[in-house]
């Protein structure tokens, strides 16, 4: 096989399951390549559509658990989410790279609805937000249906003050000054 004999392929695959190749882009096989991008959409997309192959399961189950100590098992989630509902229920993949980090992956919530989930941040300047992703695995693992209503303290404010980064790491909204009106003392 050769790369442009395979991508043809993969676009087949990919539509195969609900995703849109022409929202995928990819330049390497490793997935390592800068100009490589497929978006948190496209991801879940994916995941929502693979829940209704036989094969799930067995996928589900060989994806690391949160909070499972056995390193064969939590992998790169075994000292992640430690403790909450999201503990032995949330099954993710992570990936990193300099500036990126993306978990995705499915969690049943508190109402026994099974939900997939794709968080990834681009372009952070801090530590890696973990804990945000960790976060938000913890929430839909509390989700208690339709009537549940987000609770705590604003996106942004969270840790004391003021967020470099909005909700979903996208830039916080910037603040306009009040328009003059002319003729007012």
């Amino acid at each position: 096989g050769s790369w442009g004999a395979g991508l043809p392929v993969l676009a087949d695959r990919l539509r195969g399951l609900g995703v849109d190749p022409g929202r995928v882009q990819q330049v390497d096989g490793s997935g390592l390549s800068p100009m490589d991008s497929v978006s948190p959409a496209q991801l879940a997309l994916l995941l929502d559509n693979v829940r209704q192959r036989p094969w799930f399961r067995d996928f589900d189950a060989a994806l690391p658990v949160a909070g499972n100590p056995d390193h064969l098992v939590g992998g790169t989630l075994r000292s992640r989410m430690i403790g909450t509902p999201a503990e032995g229920n949330v099954h993710g993949k992570t990936g990193s790279m300099t500036g990126v980090t993306s978990l995705s992956g499915s969690v049943t919530a508190a109402d026994g609805r099974p939900l997939v989930f794709s968080v990834l941040f681009n372009d952070f300047l801090s530590d890696s937000p973990d804990d945000l992703q960790d976060a938000i695995a913890v929430r839909l693992a509390q989700y208690a249906g339709p009537a549940d209503r987000t609770r705590g303290v604003p996106a942004g404010r969270a840790r004391g003050g003021r967020s470099r980064r909005g909700a979903a790491g996208t830039p916080p909204a910037r603040r306009r000054p009040a328009p003059r009106r002319h003729g007012a003392a």
